[in-house]
This record gives structure tokens, sequence and C-alpha cells, in this order.
């Protein structure tokens, strides 16, 4: 595994997160995540290839890349506020009958399965993995994010408050977020679901590393988080953790 760099964040910023928009549908994810994902498949994945999206929200992502010449399937629990252009089926990515749906469907079909911001909310991983093994072609590539919990801010965070950022009740409530997965994990859990290959880090979403904002407590964190940054080892930028494996074998 190697990591990338896809410019994530500057370096020092006063700006909060704002929700963003692609032709009206919200983009659910942090901020440049989309973006940076984009610069990945534009390098990696020819123009006319067969992407799956597993978790499409509104399906922000999915028009923009179909907008950009490819063959899209989407795929979401909810089909209500789907809006995207694009063939779609719904499933519930933690019941092991709609998982089989997706299998029998389309095994083998897809050159590339992108899932931004999905796993954290998995009960099941392997059966997650398992699925998108077997939807892919022989050779074909997947994409991952989820929210990095190796951050410097997410260690700073949980060595003051016990948990990690993203996966509070607050989070729970409103996102529903249950499965903090770290980069190792994910790894761990591509290999023994038969996703052999190579990996490429990238770190990505929006986390500068001087954040001035959030009042006197909110300052004081992010001053105290850069100077610790310095000593942290490991995967400590970016907000999300971006893995693109290109399989090698099945």
């Amino acid at each position: 595994m190697f990591e990338k760099d896809l410019n994530p964040e500057p370096f020092f910023s006063i700006k909060s997160k704002k929700i963003a928009y692609y032709k009206g549908f919200t983009i659910m994810s942090d901020p440049n995540l989309h973006e940076q994902v984009l610069t990945i498949i534009k390098k990696n994945i020819p123009k006319g290839s067969k992407i799956f999206i597993f978790g499409s929200g509104e399906g922000a992502l999915d028009q923009r890349l179909k907008d950009l010449g490819f063959e899209i399937f989407s795929s979401d629990i909810d089909s209500k506020n789907f809006k995207a252009d694009t063939e779609f089926i719904k499933a519930d990515f933690n019941n092991c009958s709609d998982m089989q749906d997706i299998v029998n469907k389309k095994k083998g079909v897809f050159d590339l399965v992108v899932s931004l911001e999905i796993i954290e909310h998995i009960e099941n991983l392997d059966l997650y993995f398992s699925t998108i093994s077997k939807v892919l072609k022989r050779n074909g590539k997947v994409i991952v994010s989820t929210p990095n919990i190796n951050s410097w801010y997410s260690r700073l965070f949980f060595f003051i408050n016990g948990i990690f950022p993203s996966f509070t009740d607050s989070a729970y409530q409103s996102y529903g977020h249950i499965n903090p997965v770290g980069i190792d994990e994910i790894k761990r859990l591509l290999l023994r679901n038969k996703l052999k290959g190579d990996i490429s880090h990238f770190s990505g979403g929006y986390l500068p590393k001087i954040w001035i904002n959030g009042g006197i407590k909110g300052i004081l964190f992010h001053l105290t988080g850069f100077v610790l940054r310095i000593f942290m080892r490991g995967k400590k930028d970016g907000w999300c953790n971006i893995i693109l494996l290109e399989r090698t074998n099945k």
C-alpha cells in the first residue's frame, strides 16, 4: 500500500464545512470528497466503463459520472430520495437477501465499484465486501472511503472524549454511524473477501492542518492538534480515508 496526495485541504482555514450540490442533488459526503474520487476515477477508469455505486444517496456522484460518459448502476436503501438518471436497485446492505439479489442480477459485470462513506453504516462488513467481490469483473477496481479514525483530529478528540468524532451519539442519531473502520482493517476485509491486488491510499475530505473555528475551545483544540500532529505516526491527515484497490486475481 502506498499513499498519494490529492491535496485534500488547505494548510490553514477559518471556513466551516458547508453542504454542496451537483445539479440540485445534495452531495452527501465530506467537502471535496466527490472531486477527489472523480480525480482518481478519471486517472484509472476509461470512459464507458461500467460502475456500480454502493450507497448512492440522492445520486449526485452517480449523475456526475454518467455525465462524464460512464455507464452507471446505482443502489441505495432509500429509493424515494434518489434523483439521478441511472439504473437503480433498492437494497439494504445489511440484508443477506438483498445482497444476494444484487449478485444474482449483476455477478461479474462491473469494471469499478464505488463505496463512499458507507461502510461505517454496515453491520456485516464481510457480507458487504463479499458482494462487491462477486459483482466485479476479474480485473475490476474498488474505491472505498470512510471517516479516518486515525487522523490527528480523531486521535485528539478520542483522547479528550473517549470516542471518535464521527461515532458519537449525535453522529449515530443524525447519520447512523455504527462501525469505525481503520485503514488496516479495510485491508484485511478486502483480502479475506477475495479482493487481492495493488492498494493505493489517499487522504480525502476536508481537514486543514490549522483550522481556526468553533470559538475559543475550538481554536485551542485545533492549535493543540497542530502541535501534536508533528509527533504522530500513521495515516494522520484527511477527514476521510480513500482506498483504491486494483484487483489482480480472483
